[in-house]
Parts: structure tokens; C-alpha cells; sequence
């Protein structure tokens, strides 16, 4: 009988591999290694392709993204809050906030996901 092999997929860019959205969440110190930093990306080159508009977001786009990586829609917003959440941790904040393009009077450790995801998509083009 043969034996199954199961091939565990990269969560990370492969360094000489990354794009320049890799670039840019890398740049803003968004771990490589959590789930949601692939989600980011994932919602990011959707909005590119010009797969999803910005109506209703919030669950079309975590919907989208669940269904693309076989998890919950609650998961894929979970992991993407986590994600945030340690960039925010380990960033100079006054840099972030400048970088992001962060409106006057908003506070940067206070974006929502969907916010962060629509000023880096700015950002990204």
C-alpha cells in the first residue's frame, strides 16, 4: 500500500519569491508567520484583480478568504486581528501611522482590520 504524504503549505514568503505586496505588509512589520498575514495578501490581490468592491466588506471579504483557504470566516477575521495586533506591538507607532497614511485624529492602535486592509490596499495600488 502506498503511504500518503501530506505537504504542509508555506505560510511565509520564500525569501527571492516575495511579491511587492509581501514587501510592503513585511515593511510595516506584519509577521510572516501568522495566518493572517496570508489572509492580508490574500484580500489585497483580490481587490487588485478586481474580485470584491468595497460595499459591504466585512463579510464578503472574510468570506471570500474562508472559502479560498477552507476555514471559517470567523477564523480568517481572528487570525487577521492577531496579526494586526502583533504588528502594532513590535511598530513605532508615529512611523506606522505616517506610512499607512493615517487620518488626522484617528489613532492607529484603533483601526479595525477592514480599515488596515483598505489603507494598505491604498498603499499597494
Amino acid at each position: 500500500m502506498a503511504a500518503a504524504i501530506v505537504m504542509r503549505t508555506r505560510r511565509y514568503p520564500v525569501p527571492g519569491t516575495e511579491n511587492d505586496v509581501d514587501k510592503l505588509l513585511i515593511k510595516l512589520g506584519l509577521p510572516v508567520y501568522l495566518a493572517g498575514f496570508e489572509y492580508i495578501k490574500a484580500i489585497i490581490e483580490m481587490k487588485r484583480g478586481g474580485l470584491m468592491v468595497w460595499g459591504d466588506m466585512t463579510n464578503e471579504v472574510y468570506d471570500a478568504v474562508a472559502v479560498r483557504y477552507n476555514k471559517t470566516p470567523r477564523i480568517v477575521e481572528r487570525n487577521i486581528r492577531t496579526a494586526i495586533k502583533a504588528m502594532f506591538a513590535s511598530v513605532d507607532h508615529s512611523e506606522l501611522k505616517e506610512t499607512l497614511g493615517v487620518p488626522q485624529g484617528m489613532h492607529v492602535n484603533r483601526i479595525t482590520p477592514i480599515n488596515f486592509i483598505a489603507l494598505v490596499c491604498k498603499l499597494a495600488g
